[in-house]
C-alpha cells in the first residue's frame, strides 16, 4: 500500500467487491478475494439453514371462509352420551312446519307415534311434526310407549337396548334402570312411569321417573300371573287364577271373574258368565261398585285391548269378526249401541297396546291403523278422517297433555 493509500486516524476503508482494479499479485486484490470467499461461504451456510427450517415447518393452513347460512328443516344439537341414528344418511332429529293447525285443540295436545325408525312427535294446534331417528329394534315381542314432560321412551319387553327420544334433540339410550325387560306402565302422575323388576317368582312394579332416576314406592304383584297393564288411573291391571284383579296402593282387588273388554278412569267394561255361562257385558262404575249389562252384542273383543273415553261414555275395543281381521268398535256404555267403524289393525298390532288414544274431551279418538296409517274417529258419527299431511307409518300412540 503507497503513500496515496495510508489511512489517516479516524477514517474507514471500505472494501470495493465489484470488478478490481489493480494489477494481479496485487496485496490488496488478494485479500478482497479471501474475503469475497469467506463471505460467499458464510451466505450458502445461511442459506441452506433457512431453508431447512422452511421445510421442517408445517405450512400454516389457510383461514377458513364463515359457512354461508342456508334454510334447512334439520335441527340436531349435540348431547352427551353419544347420538344414535338410525343410519348415516338419516338426520337425528327433522322437524317440518306446517304453517297450519292440524286439529283445533289447545296447544298443550301433543300426539306421539311410534314408527320403525324413531318417534314422530305431532303438536296438534302448532302444526309442527318432529321426527327423532332410532336404530332398529332388536325386539320380536311386545314394546311399551310412554311419553313424559320432555320426552318419549320407546322399551322393549325384551332384554334387548330401548331408547329415550327426548324433545327436539337426538335419541340416547335408555338408562340401565329402564333398560332391562318387562313392560312400562304409565304412573300416577305425567312425571313418573312404572318398570317390571324382581324375578318372576316375585315380580315388583318399580316406580321411577324418566330421568331413570328411581322413586321409593313399588308394588309387588301375584306369580304365575298375565303380564300387567295400565288400569289408567297410573296403577295396573292383570289377568290371574280366577278372573281379572286391580292392583294399587290398598292392594288387590278383583274386578270381574270374566274378561276384561275395556279400561277407563271411571268404569270397567267386562265380558261376565253365570254358571250355565250365559254372558253379558257388564259396565262397572270404579268409584260406587254399581253394575249394568249391555247384553252380549256382536262384540266380544281381546283382553285388556279396549280404552274408556275420559268422561265414561263409549268404549273403544278390538273385534276379530267372522273374518278374523281385527277391527275397531265403539261401543257406547250407556244404552250397549255397538258401532263398527270399518278401521282395521293388523292381527300383531292389535295384541301390541297403544293402538288407541282418546282426546282428553272425549271428542276424538286416535287409531295407529292397519298399514301404519294414523286414523282420526268421531266417536259420535263413527265418521273417519285423517290429519290431513303426510306422516311416517306408525305402530303405537301416545298423547301429552301439558
Amino acid at each position: 500500500m503507497d503513500s496515496r493509500d495510508r489511512l489517516e486516524s479516524g477514517q474507514v476503508e471500505w472494501l470495493d467487491f465489484g470488478p478490481p482494479v489493480e494489477p494481479d499479485g496485487a496485496p490488496s486484490r488478494r485479500l478482497n478475494r479471501r474475503w469475497w470467499y469467506v463471505l460467499a461461504a458464510i451466505l450458502i451456510i445461511a442459506t441452506a439453514f433457512v431453508v431447512a427450517r422452511q421445510h421442517g415447518r408445517k405450512p400454516a393452513a389457510a383461514p377458513s371462509r364463515p359457512a354461508t347460512p342456508t334454510a334447512t328443516r334439520t335441527l340436531t344439537t349435540p348431547t352427551r352420551p353419544p347420538v344414535v341414528s338410525a343410519s348415516p344418511t338419516v338426520a337425528p332429529v327433522a322437524v317440518t312446519k306446517l304453517g297450519r293447525p292440524l286439529l283445533d285443540v289447545p296447544a298443550g295436545w301433543e300426539l306421539f307415534g311410534r314408527t320403525s325408525e324413531g318417534v314422530v312427535r305431532i303438536e296438534l294446534a302448532r302444526g309442527r311434526i318432529t321426527q327423532t331417528a332410532m336404530p332398529p329394534l332388536d325386539s320380536g315381542g311386545g314394546v311399551s310407549f310412554l311419553v313424559g314432560p320432555d320426552r318419549a321412551i320407546v322399551r322393549p319387553w325384551d332384554v334387548v337396548p330401548g331408547y329415550m327420544a327426548p324433545d327436539a334433540r337426538p335419541a340416547r339410550p335408555l338408562p340401565d334402570l329402564l333398560g332391562s325387560g318387562g313392560p312400562a306402565l304409565p304412573g300416577p302422575d305425567p312425571q313418573h312411569f312404572w318398570v317390571q323388576g324382581g324375578s318372576n317368582s316375585h315380580p315388583v312394579m318399580q316406580l321411577v321417573d324418566f330421568n331413570g332416576l328411581r322413586v321409593a314406592s313399588s308394588i309387588s304383584l301375584p306369580s304365575n300371573t298375565g303380564p300387567a297393564s295400565s288400569d289408567e288411573r297410573g296403577y295396573m291391571v292383570f289377568t290371574g287364577i280366577g278372573g281379572v284383579y286391580d292392583v294399587g296402593p290398598s292392594g288387590v282387588q278383583r274386578v270381574s271373574t270374566g274378561q276384561l273388554l275395556a279400561v277407563g278412569r271411571t268404569r270397567w267394561l267386562t265380558l261376565d258368565c253365570d254358571d250355565q255361562y250365559h254372558c253379558e257385558r257388564t259396565v262397572t262404575d270404579r268409584a260406587t261398585g254399581a253394575r249394568h249389562t249391555l247384553g252380549l252384542g256382536s262384540t266380544v273383543g281381546f283382553p285388556s285391548d279396549g280404552v274408556i273415553s275420559p268422561d265414561g261414555s263409549r268404549a273403544a275395543i278390538v273385534d276379530m269378526g267372522l273374518s278374523g281381521d281385527p277391527t275397531v268398535h265403539l261401543i257406547d256404555l250407556a244404552t250397549g249401541q255397538d258401532r263398527a267403524t270399518g278401521v282395521s289393525l293388523d292381527t300383531q298390532q292389535a295384541f301390541a297396546g297403544g293402538t288407541f288414544v282418546w282426546a282428553p274431551d272425549s271428542a276424538s279418538l286416535f287409531v295407529a291403523a292397519s298399514s301404519g296409517r294414523l286414523i282420526v274417529i268421531d266417536p259420535r258419527t263413527a265418521r273417519v278422517s285423517s290429519l290431513g299431511t303426510s306422516l311416517p307409518l306408525i305402530t303405537q300412540l301416545a298423547l301429552r297433555v301439558s
